[in-house]
């Protein structure tokens, strides 16, 4: 399981502002091809507004809410392990982030 997490959070990247994860990435943490993956989006694009997932030149890359969107689509809680390994980053940024401002503020 802890393999799995570091893989997880090996796979999301910052791009626009927002955590986001890459469809080829998505497909396989959901042992699918990523043209299924795609195609399960198009059947259900009612359920991944603009802020869900956007598109980059060549690859799509959805946000941590359109990966929550992706497991109920792909019938898989593997994104739900997603989108907690993204949040346990952001809380842990945001730790050593806080450290730094008081250490400078210190100063």
């Amino acid at each position: 399981m802890e393999l799995q997490l570091c893989q997880i959070q090996s796979k999301i990247h910052e791009i626009r502002g927002q955590q986001v994860m890459l469809d080829s990435d998505l497909a396989a943490l959901y042992d699918v091809e990523t043209k299924r993956l795609k195609e399960q989006v198009k059947r259900n694009i009612d359920r991944f507004p603009p802020d869900f997932m956007f598109e980059l030149t060549r690859e799509e890359s959805f946000t941590e809410h359109g990966v929550v969107m992706l497991s109920s689509v792909i019938n898989s809680q593997l994104g739900f392990i997603a989108i907690r390994e993204t949040r346990l980053k952001n809380e842990s940024e945001n730790e050593i982030k806080e450290s730094e401002e008081k250490v400078n503020n210190k100063k």
